[in-house]
């Protein structure tokens, strides 16, 4: 289940996504990162100067502007979950590791580019590591502007982490009571919880993974959402159909299917009164799983 953490974590953080470092040029981004306040970032232990547009998102870690051109993610786990050397993520950005120094984090930074690896994004990919923990943060452009992803490399210049583990679900927004489940302190990204705290593949779990932005468009755009979920989440299983259910302004919809020791394979959407959602995924009753979504607890970040 940690690699299952590890792997969760960086498909929050990964479609195109990347990081920022401090260059020795001056630009006009750079000037406004050194002039501009730092950002703490709610339960992930990192502070930065954000991007001009960037907002703080209803839910998770994937922070954008109001196009979804810029997008910065942040994902922090143990230090062996280190997606340095993951080969899918290296094709993504093939082009020469630099070394990067900022004055309160050393890594190593990793760059794509359109031009260059196709796709649809330049960006930056940050790995640093201290002690046991490793910081994952990207940051990714899509929009016209060709030299807007070197303007937004500087504001790496301002980034800084205090080498913990943060807390997943203040980072994330959401807190779920489960009963006989607690929640895995295995990093920031995603939320797992699990019957002893812990992670390992044996046991009853449940994963929660931000969607980026809002839910706009009522019942009909919730129901895509769904449909698109239930697929994703439970391709090639026979699964039960779509269960609708609302209390106190949470929405969700769930489905569920084949059936082991540790219970039922499990996905759901739930959505927030304000149009942030979620994807829950994981194994265990689906009945006590839908009443801990729908009785869930929303942080103040």
């Amino acid at each position: 289940m940690r690699r299952i953490f590890a792997s969760a974590v960086i498909a929050v953080i990964t479609a195109g996504v990347a990081a920022a470092i401090w260059t020795s040029h001056t630009s006009q981004a750079g000037e406004q990162a050194s002039v501009q306040p730092e950002t703490a970032l709610p339960g992930t232990g990192v502070s930065i100067v954000l991007p001009k547009g960037i907002v703080h998102p209803p839910l998770g870690t994937m922070y954008t502007d109001e196009r979804k051109e810029t997008v910065l993610a942040i994902a922090v786990a143990r230090a062996e979950s280190n997606q340095e050397n993951n080969p899918i993520l290296r094709k993504v950005y093939p082009e020469p590791v630099e070394d990067f120094h900022n004055g309160s984090l050393s890594g190593k930074l990793y760059k794509r580019t359109r031009a260059k690896d196709g796709g649809g994004y330049d960006g930056w990919w940050l790995i640093a590591v201290k002690g046991d923990y490793v910081l994952d943060l990207k940051i990714s452009y899509s929009g016209r502007d060709e030299g807007e992803i070197e303007k937004l490399k500087e504001y790496l210049s301002t980034v800084k982490w205090d080498g913990t583990l943060g807390d997943s679900e203040q980072a994330f927004g959401v807190k779920l009571t489960i009963p006989g489940m607690q929640v895995v302190h295995a990093g920031v990204g995603a939320v797992l919880y699990s019957a002893n705290g812990q992670t390992g593949e044996k046991q009853p779990n449940l994963m929660l993974m931000a969607l980026p932005g809002y839910i706009a468009g009522g019942a009909d755009a919730f129901h895509t959402v769904c449909e698109g979920a239930r697929d994703r989440m439970m391709a090639g299983e026979a699964a039960s159909p779509l269960r609708y259910q609302a209390e106190h302004g949470i929405q969700t919809c769930d489905t569920w299917g084949g059936m082991s020791l540790l219970g039922q394979k499990y996905s759901a959407v739930a959505m927030l009164p304000g149009g942030g959602a979620f994807i829950a995924s994981g194994t265990g009753d689906p009945q006590v799983f839908q009443r801990a979504l729908l009785g869930l607890q929303v942080i103040d970040r």
